[in-house]
């Protein structure tokens, strides 16, 4: 025992410099530590030393954690990290991390004085790590995976069966404000760690956390003097993709930790009544402790503050669009209440465009599933449909988004019919592919509600008798009004539809003609149009369309008789031409 402290002694001092003392069986390798090789094998030489007697060559993790930083290659950076990696978890299983150990030992004790250098080092590395995994670009990225792995690693090692939260929300917190925050990274993360359920848990604390220091200000997120707050979120947002939602009831759970593989834990909060039966049998039982990440409620509680949090941070358009395509899917389904977000979705809707149509979307999804009354909601659609809208960059999912609305059976048919007058209006001043598209909805709107056959073929009121007052020509319909009961398009007519049969584009023509000449009613003969073409249809297709179509027959551009034109005028009398002198070539 002794000769092993002299060793540590010889290694060591109590400011953790080198001695000029060595035993002398580890000449060899000191010399190989304290060389000078070329700076491509130092790394390598020093993670080699390291690995071969963590104790006597201790010195060389301070030269290794030098290698820690945004000047060093990233290859040499990424073996560094893994180098002492290798080391700290060794060192944690030797007992040199052990708290209580340093602070209980003598001053004068030589594993004392290893111990506290030791951590005064690991304490170095996990601070450089944290550095490393979101700085750089992608040339960093083997360093970001590095320094990563390292600290998921220390995460679950320094207490078995135990999360270290502290760490993992300080690393979450770092990617959040990092301006280079790669996919591949995240990527990484999501397909190791994100499916376990403590990391789940975990990561949906801190990004609740982060958003709403956000939301308060962001003084308590420490930002790049490049990077805005909105990028945070941004970050924030894509870190929430990566979680799979909130823990199955009865999938089968696995744990970075190892608490679950272990039994080391049960469910802080059962969710069904046997469940807290069988909980509190098992409650005093020393050999299982209660624990948050392990609970479906509790993780189902996290994922909706998580997500609420982010709604109320500040976020680019681009993000926002993003998010609320992301709602109905990924995130309503799996909320404790999803009619929390109805406040977010009505603010929405008055950015208009395609914003306030997917807004409009999520409202859908709760009227129809969760009970939320809004009998608003095919006024605002009215409001969203526009002439502008055929012009969205976004036109194809608007477009389907509409069209998926009016195919619901809570359309009443006098709003049905202002909804296809105003299609019919919008076709009269639109581009051809816009014309087209218009079209499309008035014939599905007319299939989809059999009275509105009479818009198709209404004639004119006859004058006089009984019948009212003389017609003046004038439409019923009012195009300003805001609200589709109060348009009257139940009382117009598809005239509309009929002018543009004279349209200069034979196939917006030719679909005005289908259009006018179906028996709507006949359900069977009369099939909808599928609008998901026509919205992304454009001129410049149409026009392509039309030049590369194979003509069967030369088309005639000219009309001559049985004989060619004797000359320019037909063979005309000179007479009728007095003020031009004619003269033969």
């Amino acid at each position: 025992m002794k000769a092993k402290k002299r060793s540590v002694s010889n290694a060591v001092d109590s400011s953790g410099n080198e001695r000029r003392k060595t035993p002398h069986g580890d000449a060899k390798r000191a010399k190989t530590v304290r060389g000078e090789p070329s700076e491509a094998n130092d790394v390598q030489q020093l993670a080699q030393a390291l690995a071969a007697d963590p104790i006597r060559n201790v010195r060389a993790v301070k030269r290794l954690l030098g290698f820690l930083k945004a000047e060093t290659p990233a290859e040499q950076a990424a073996q560094a990290t893994l180098a002492l990696r290798v080391y700290f978890l060794g060192a944690l299983e030797r007992g040199h991390l052990k708290i209580k150990r340093a602070e209980q030992a003598s001053d004068q004790d030589p594993e004392a004085v290893l111990a506290e250098w030791v951590r005064s080092q690991h304490s170095a590395f996990r601070a450089r790590c944290l550095d490393l995994v979101a700085s750089g670009g992608p040339d960093r990225l083997p360093v970001q995976l590095a320094a990563m792995g390292a600290l998921m690693e220390l995460v679950r090692s320094e207490e078995v069966g135990q999360f270290g939260n502290t760490l993992f929300v300080a690393m979450i917190r770092r990617m959040a404000a990092s301006p280079d925050l790669s996919g591949e990274l995240l990527g990484s993360f999501a397909e190791r760690y994100a499916e376990l359920a403590d990391v789940r848990y975990y990561t949906l604390r801190a990004v609740q956390d982060v958003a709403e220091d956000l939301a308060d200000g962001g003084k308590e997120v420490v930002l790049p003097a490049e990077m805005d707050r909105s990028e945070v979120t941004s970050n924030l947002f894509d870190i929430l993709k990566c979680d799979a939602g909130p823990m199955l009831r009865s999938g089968e759970a696995a744990s970075w930790c190892g608490a679950i593989e272990a039994g080391a834990v049960r469910p802080a909060v059962a969710d069904d009544r046997a469940a807290r039966k069988q909980a509190g049998k098992g409650a005093g039982d020393d050999a299982t402790r209660a624990a948050k990440w392990a609970s479906h409620g509790s993780h189902v509680r996290a994922f909706s503050g998580a997500w609420l949090a982010l709604l109320r941070a500040p976020m680019p358009a681009d993000i926002y669009c993003n998010v609320l395509a992301a709602l109905h899917e990924a995130v309503i389904p799996a909320m404790a209440n999803p009619l929390l977000l109805s406040d977010f979705l009505t603010r929405s809707l008055d950015r208009g465009g395609i914003t306030g149509m997917l807004a409009l979307q999520g409202i859908f999804v709760l009227v129809t599933q969760h009970g939320l009354e809004y009998p608003k909601f095919y006024e605002k659609l009215y409001q969203l449909i526009q002439p502008s809208s055929l012009a969205l960059r976004q036109r194809g999912q608007f477009f389907r988004l509409a069209d998926m609305f009016l195919n619901s059976p809570m359309v009443p048919a006098y709003s049905a019919a202002s909804f296809a007058k105003k299609f019919a209006r919008m076709a009269l001043a639109a581009p051809p592919h816009g014309a087209m598209l218009c079209l499309a909805f008035v014939n599905n709107i007319v299939r989809r509600h059999p009275s509105l056959v009479a818009l198709q073929h209404r004639a004119a009121p006859p004058a006089g008798g009984n019948a009212g007052p003389p017609w003046n020509g004038t439409d019923p319909f009012d195009p300003d009004a805001t609200d589709p009961a109060e348009a009257g398009g139940v009382s117009s007519t598809l005239w509309e539809v009929e002018a543009l049969q004279q349209h200069w584009l034979p196939q917006v023509a030719h679909m005005a003609r289908q259009v006018m000449g179906k028996d709507l009613e006949d359900r069977r003969r009369a099939s909808e149009i599928d609008v998901a073409p026509l919205a992304a249809a454009s001129f410049a297709g149409l026009f392509q369309g039309e030049v590369g179509r194979k003509l069967r027959r030369a088309v005639p551009v000219a009309y001559y008789g049985q004989d060619d034109p004797p000359g320019l005028h037909g063979g005309a009398a000179p007479a009728d031409f007095a003020a031009f002198d004619f003269q033969s070539a």
